[in-house]
């Protein structure tokens, strides 16, 4: 009998078999071709030897299955993220043109580092979506730049209200 897990693993790592229906196609040709394989076998081979090869494909599928779908769902997942970050930047900016900012307090400028921050986390969730990072390197990522990229869009809009507060004071 042979290892079918570790050639099913391989050739649908070959063929970049990612989604769950590219796998099924994979995985019925893959059906096809050992019946197709086992049933022209000479001399024939028995019934029961068949359905032991048959089985070992099928739980060999099962295994690979079983590895793929924390994948799918992780990359679901990261899909959702992209686009709650995207979907709060728009709707961040629209209100921004909905009620313009006159910038003589605190709040308007507060209002301005969500204009900083929610896209630039969109942009960095996006690519963390495109390069597939491991859970581990997503986690530290979002750990480590998502309070640093906050940080810095609170500072930049405090440095904006003092520069621009300033230059306001300045005689004309």
């Amino acid at each position: 009998m042979a290892d079918y897990y570790l050639l099913m693993r391989d050739a649908i790592a070959a063929v970049d078999a990612k989604t769950g229906v590219d796998r099924r196609l994979f995985y019925d040709r893959a059906r096809a071709l050992l019946a197709d394989h086992l049933r022209k076998a000479d001399p024939p081979l028995s019934e029961t030897l068949i359905e032991q090869e048959q089985l070992a494909l099928e739980d060999a599928i099962r295994r690979i299955e079983a590895q793929a779908v924390p994948t799918d769902a992780k990359q679901r997942h990261r899909h959702f993220v992209f686009w709650g970050f995207l979907i709060v930047s728009a709707l961040w900016i629209g209100d921004l043109f909905y009620k313009r900012p006159t910038f003589s307090g605190w709040y308007d400028w507060l209002r301005l580092a969500g204009f900083i921050f929610f896209p630039t986390m969109a942009i960095f969730s996006y690519f963390i979506m495109r390069e597939n990072w491991s859970a581990q390197r997503e986690k530290r990522a979002y750990i480590i730049f998502g309070p640093t990229i906050l940080v810095g869009a609170v500072l930049m809009s405090v440095a904006l209200y003092f520069a621009f507060g300033w230059l306001a004071k300045l005689p004309s």
